[in-house]
């Protein structure tokens, strides 16, 4: 099912319902949506938020089209401690068939997710995340940062207090956002900022979805009205993989370090770091003059020792016709990445 999460394509439930579990369920969203989906008469929401297997949506996923981001269980929790090992390994089973599409598997049961995959293989199509909502939901990240998924995330929403001094050592994605609802708990700047500025600093994806109910001057509005920018800015990255080389990178901390022209020509060429050390140089067309070549390194170790890629894009003195602007070369770099990603030749390896 299409999702209008953010941070995912799709949706997939062959479970649903659930019990609460910690803080962060006590105005849980997918109870309230059971309740009126069973209202509304929907057959697979008949016993409301009561937790309920759906064989017959297991294979859902095998007549999709396309690659995609997938949610797994929206509606619940694969790893409550009332679903059999032996249904999960059903849902498993189905994800090995569609390498095609990520999924997207976030618990509150770190423990149950580990006890699991304990004995089994992590799929490199699935990417493992935990819920940690507050100070006492931090003890959730080691049980998922010594688990071997290609990406490891974590969803601080709805983020209910200062999460402190937190490790976020082989962590690779962090999400934050507010409480919507009318019981909604309030959600402050400096918390997600904190954070913000964590993830920074260990070149680690940041996406903030939204504020909530709750605003960032402390107000209480209609979540639309609320919106999602942080400090002024919209800050939305997502981690993507190279599924031929595992290059993990994110298209906002390019780094420009300098001018230069190769091969005779105008490209944009930027630098990607492999697991193993090593270096990948790639190009592409980037409009510029012939007196110009923009270098961009993205070196997760150093990116916080690095300019700021945006702000140095936003200055205009660096372009002088309208496709070598900010947002045209954003949007090629974007591109570039994303089709690298899915294993195109385009852009091709320099060295």
């Amino acid at each position: 099912m299409k999702s209008k999460i953010e941070w995912t394509d799709k949706t997939w439930n062959p479970i649903t319902g659930c019990t609460k579990y910690s803080a962060g369920c006590v105005n849980c969203y997918a109870e309230m949506m059971s309740k009126r989906l069973k209202a509304m008469g929907i057959k697979k929401y008949e016993n409301g938020f009561s937790l309920t297997l759906h064989e017959d949506c297991l294979e859902e996923p095998l007549y999709w089209k396309g690659s995609n981001n997938v949610f797994v269980c929206s509606m619940s929790d694969l790893f409550h401690e009332s679903v059999p090992f032996s249904f999960i390994d059903k849902v498993m089973d189905i994800i090995k068939k569609t390498k095609n599409n990520r999924y997207q598997l976030l618990t509150k049961r770190a423990e149950r997710m580990a006890e699991y995959f304990n004995e089994r293989s992590i799929p490199k199509n699935v990417w493992l995340g935990v819920t940690v909502e507050d100070e006492k939901a931090k003890y959730r990240i080691d049980y998922l940062r010594k688990l071997k998924a290609s990406i490891k995330f974590l969803s601080c929403e709805p983020l209910l207090s200062d999460l402190g001094d937190i490790d976020l050592q082989n962590i690779d994605w962090v999400i934050v956002g507010g409480e919507s609802g009318p019981k909604a708990r309030p959600m402050k700047e400096e918390w997600v900022l904190s954070l913000k500025e964590k993830t920074e600093k260990l070149g680690i994806a940041f996406f903030f979805k939204q504020w909530g109910t709750w605003g960032s001057d402390g107000v209480k509005r209609s979540k639309k009205r609320n919106g999602k920018l942080l400090a002024g800015r919209i800050a939305q990255n997502s981690p993507i993989i190279n599924k031929n080389t595992e290059v993990r990178f994110d298209y906002n901390l390019l780094k420009i370090i300098g001018f230069e022209n190769i091969y005779g020509t105008n490209s944009l060429v930027f630098e990607l770091p492999l697991k193993n050390g090593t270096n990948v140089f790639m190009r592409i067309d980037c409009g510029c003059n012939d007196n110009q070549k923009y270098i961009l390194i993205l070196d997760l170790q150093k990116v916080c020792k690095s300019p700021d890629f945006t702000k140095i894009l936003d200055n205009k003195i660096f372009f002088e016709n309208p496709e070598s602007s900010p947002d045209f070369l954003k949007n090629k770099i974007r591109n570039c990445l994303d089709g690298f990603s899915k294993g195109k030749t385009n852009p091709v390896p320099l060295s």
